[in-house]
């Protein structure tokens, strides 16, 4: 009798055993299934949310999670100058934060301005930086330009404010323009809607046919 106690209690524990190995395996999968299926359902509840707010007339190529980060592939946009130009721009990603979208990361940043007159231009940077709080983008690196009438020039770094439309460069600013005048300058600052240019400490050279129309 006391042997069949023993076999019965033994079969018990096996069960107990058995149920506890059963919850830790269930509670581990939980572990690992339910911040899937939150970061699941944030993809799919919010992440339309968040892309109509950052670009809401721009396209992407796709969007990714990766770590804490929103990575959209080429995002493009495009809008309308004070002057009545167009532009357009790219990059070749975007990045932000999930927690905080106030800031996005840009890599590899293309402008293209059509203005009114039929010039275009173009401007590359590797990398950037786009503010909603005070709608600012920021280029760390040196921006390259070019435009249609075969001018060319270098600016060390600079901002652009959008909602006003003004654009402040410094680091050093040097244009080669087509007839061969040249221009150096510590800054400069551009307001589209005024038309207005201002550089500091600047080196203007005329190109020799450009003097000669000047004396004439």
């Amino acid at each position: 009798m006391a042997e069949l106690k023993s076999i019965s209690a033994d079969r018990d524990l096996d069960r107990t055993f058995k149920h506890i190995g059963m919850r830790r395996r269930v509670i581990q999968l939980l572990r690992f299934a339910v911040p899937l299926a939150g970061l699941g359902l944030f993809a799919y509840l919010v992440l339309p949310l968040i892309i109509s707010s950052l670009f809401p007339a721009a396209q992407f190529d796709a969007i990714r999670i990766s770590s804490d980060r929103l990575v959209i592939d080429a995002p493009r946009a495009k809008g309308t100058l004070s002057d009545g130009g167009r532009y357009r721009v790219s990059a070749h990603s975007a990045e932000t934060g999930l927690a905080n979208q106030d800031i996005v990361d840009l890599v590899d940043l293309v402008g293209d301005l059509f203005f009114v007159d039929g010039t275009t231009a173009k401007a590359i940077s590797d990398d950037g930086r786009y503010s909603f709080i005070d709608e600012t983008l920021e280029l760390f690196s040196t921006i390259y330009l070019t435009s249609s009438k075969g001018d060319k020039g270098t600016i060390g770094n600079g901002v652009i404010y959008l909602s006003e439309q003004r654009f402040t460069g410094e680091d050093g600013v040097k244009f080669e323009f087509i007839d061969g005048t040249t221009l150096d300058a510590a800054t400069m600052k551009y307001d589209s809607a005024r038309g207005k240019w201002e550089f500091t400490k600047a080196t203007l050279v005329l190109a020799p046919e450009t003097v000669e129309e000047a004396h004439n």
